[in-house]
């Protein structure tokens, strides 16, 4: 039943498929597969007409009905540029959950990239999706919240008390997300960086000189470009993603994939009107940084910039053999007397880590006459497994100790320390 007075309908099935605009007709159901109605007859009254007690008085004109459907209106009405808003299933008073920003009851790495969505502007979170995906409670969806769902699920803290019920009453929201389909989830993609309000308090132009002159001052000449080096402190697929604070954002997200220097060390060459930049590899990311100018890099473990001085690494490691440090267990070493011919390492946690085949291990010559690869896996990461990228792998493999080597023939660590050392 609809309002008396409306005149015309349009059907759809909530999902983006719809009929035109159509005017009603009365005692008659619409065929979509025809796509015209079809007329089913007036119904029968339910008690029969009270017999008049005179008899009618004839109408001096004949009935208003018309013998043509209603005239249909010159414009059509005006179509919604969007999907009509389909309401979410009711919440029941305190059940939400604070990070649960997909509603389905469980907080996991797919809250995280729902946020990730809402920041890239990809979907649009509104209602009890943007309370729960609101995890410092500061009013917007940000990078913040994101990163402190991804710290919750990896269980390295959990500042904001996330998977906690949020008390009082939760009305019911509207659609959380613009697209009538959620898009296919990236591998771990990372939010959208945070832009601050405020300009950087770097002078952006030389300093005037006190004693007023009336010759030009000689200034060095200014680099087109900045070469911007990063040591990530593991090897990863490292991205850059950099812009103009208060001007041009160039780049989508994660931004664009650096070079491999050396060891843990990747650069990036870019414009120098560009002063802003994030160093990420898939969910691990810094902060949004002040690009310090031509051949700065940045250490990520220490937070800080220093001048490149053009060597593999600006900081000493103990025992470091060539681009690696075999006195860290983290640092995954293959023996291939299995003949694979290619080493790959593939790892992950509970959420995010390579997609397969994963890395290229780096060749560092031969161990016991055998053929050897290396890798350094990031602090967050334990799990992996060794492949050739042609179909033969390991099983799943775990960190083990410093100077520990996993043979591709016997599919067992040895120790290799004599060699390493």
């Amino acid at each position: 039943e609809v309002p008396a007075g409306m005149t015309n309908v349009i059907f759809n099935n909530g999902s983006g498929t719809q009929t035109v605009d159509l005017t009603f007709t009365q005692y008659a159901y619409y065929d979509n597969g025809a796509k015209k109605w079809v007329e089913v007859g007036k119904p029968a009254p339910t008690e029969p007409p009270t017999k008049p007690t005179e008899p009618p008085t004839k109408p001096t004109e004949p009935p208003t009905k018309p013998t043509e459907p209603p005239t249909k209106p010159t414009e059509p009405p005006t179509k919604p540029t969007e999907p009509p808003t389909k309401p979410t299933e009711p919440v029941e008073p305190g059940t939400l959950k604070l990070g649960d920003a997909n509603l389905d009851g469980t907080i996991s790495v797919l809250d995280a990239t729902t946020v990730q969505q809402c920041v890239a502007k990809v979907i649009n979170l509104t209602g009890n999706a943007k309370t729960a995906g609101d995890v410092d409670k500061d009013g917007a969806i940000a990078v913040l919240d994101a990163t402190a769902i991804q710290r919750f699920v990896a269980k390295l803290d959990n500042p904001y008390g996330i998977d906690e019920y949020i008390g009082g009453t939760v009305e019911p929201s509207e659609d959380n997300t613009d697209p009538t389909e959620v898009p296919t989830m990236p591998t771990k993609p990372t939010e959208a960086p945070t832009k601050p309000t405020e300009a950087p308090t770097k002078p952006t132009e030389a300093p005037s000189s006190e004693t007023p002159s009336s010759e030009e001052p000689t200034l060095p000449p200014v680099a087109d470009k900045n070469t911007v080096y990063v040591d990530m402190g593991y090897q990863c697929d490292a991205h850059a993603y950099y812009w103009e604070d208060q001007g041009e954002q160039p780049l989508t997200w994660p931004g664009v994939k650096m070079d491999h220097v050396s060891g843990t060390i990747y650069k990036i060459e870019v414009d120098a009107k560009y002063n802003k930049i994030i160093f990420s590899a898939g969910g691990d990311q810094t902060d949004d940084l002040d690009v310090q100018g031509n051949n700065f890099i940045y250490n990520k473990n220490s937070k800080s910039w220093a001048p490149y001085n053009g060597n593999d690494d600006p900081t000493e490691k103990p025992t470091t053999s060539g681009d690696f440090d075999f006195s860290n267990p983290r640092t995954i070493i293959v023996i291939d007397d299995g003949n694979w011919g290619n080493a790959l390492i593939h790892y992950w946690n509970d959420s995010s880590g390579t997609v397969w085949p994963g890395e290229q291990m780096t060749s560092i010559g031969q161990i016991n006459g055998k053929n050897a690869y290396a890798y350094t896996l990031g602090e967050q990461y334990s799990k992996f497994v060794i492949n050739n990228g042609s179909g033969t792998q390991s099983s799943d493999l775990q960190i083990s100790s410093a100077y520990q080597a996993f043979q591709t023939g016997s599919k067992q660590f040895v120790d290799v320390s004599s060699s390493l050392r």
